[in-house]
């Protein structure tokens, strides 16, 4: 089906549209009021190196090319089902993502937490974070770093709030209003298509109403009058000329001419015939024909 097809199937059906439409915006109110949106909160931490491994009077933050490695190992850890289960368990419909912060070229790390509440995305956003220090603690008492010597990790918070999201709300509202709509324009081809299928098969099967000669209208004719068929006197013209054979000859010629042309005529006709045949043999022996 063509694209012009399927704009006149929708202008004959303009009011299935106009119900798709209403039946779409109802859905997308409905949507938006059942779905509710997210909420997202970001912080991010550094490490430092501690105090046994910068030289006394040094700047520590003069020190933190060396802890890149700290810093993915410490995001892998983080990663683990051990870690994140018992969190996410304490925080049901809340989430995190802990990684590394590329925009920055330091040992920092970034800690984006999601919930239906602010409050619980404030909540499951500490406790990720309080995740990121204590397994950087365990990594390093496990390798046996000495307690000065250890790295210590510092917390810098870029969202003092968490942030209304409504990617999600929207995304499922679209697609729901969407599907209405494009259901509705379906229908409406659909239901125009039979419509215009039945039209067509119906004209197609009805027997055409043929005319014939019972519908053609006679004008009345007096009573009592006989009119001969309009072969008779066109028989009588093209009689040849005067010389030939003998009159009677001629004569039974152009009545047998009379009679074939009129079979089926009443015997009026044929005593019209005769008549207007004596009539032309009288006017050519007189010469006036």
């Amino acid at each position: 089906m063509e694209l012009q097809d399927v704009l006149r199937s929708l202008w004959r059906r303009w009011y299935i549209v106009v119900v798709g439409l209403i039946a779409a915006a109802g859905a997308a109110f409905g949507l938006l009021t059942v779905i509710p949106p997210t909420y997202s909160q970001v912080s991010t931490s550094f490490m430092a190196p501690g105090k046994g491994s910068v030289e006394p009077g040094d700047n520590p933050l003069l020190y933190l090319g060396g802890l890149t490695q700290q810093r993915d190992l410490v995001v892998r850890a983080v990663q683990a089902d051990s870690v994140r289960e018992p969190i996410l368990e304490t925080h049901p419909g809340a989430d995190f993502a802990v990684t590394p912060d590329f925009s920055v070229s330091g040992p920092v790390v970034m800690v984006t937490a999601t919930g239906q509440t602010p409050a619980a995305t404030t909540a499951i956003l500490d406790a990720a974070t309080a995740a990121v220090a204590k397994q950087l603690e365990d990594l390093q008492i496990e390798v046996g770093t000495p307690a000065t010597a250890r790295t210590t990790i510092y917390n810098v918070p870029i969202d003092s709030e968490p942030k209304i999201v409504r990617k999600q709300q929207l995304q499922l509202t679209v697609v729901g209003t969407g599907g209405v709509l494009l259901l509705a324009l379906f229908l409406a081809v659909l239901i125009d298509g039979r419509s215009q299928a039945r039209v067509r098969r119906k004209q197609t099967t009805e027997p055409e109403d043929p005319v014939t000669d019972d519908h053609v209208l006679e004008a009345p004719r007096p009573q009592g009058t006989i009119s001969a068929p309009p072969t008779t006197m066109i028989s009588a013209v093209h009689i040849g000329p005067a010389s030939g054979p003998p009159r009677r000859r001629e004569l039974q010629a152009v009545l047998h001419h009379t009679e074939a042309a009129g079979q089926g005529v009443s015997n009026g006709h044929d005593e019209a015939g005769r008549a207007n045949a004596e009539t032309f043999f009288q006017r050519r022996s007189a010469g006036s024909v």
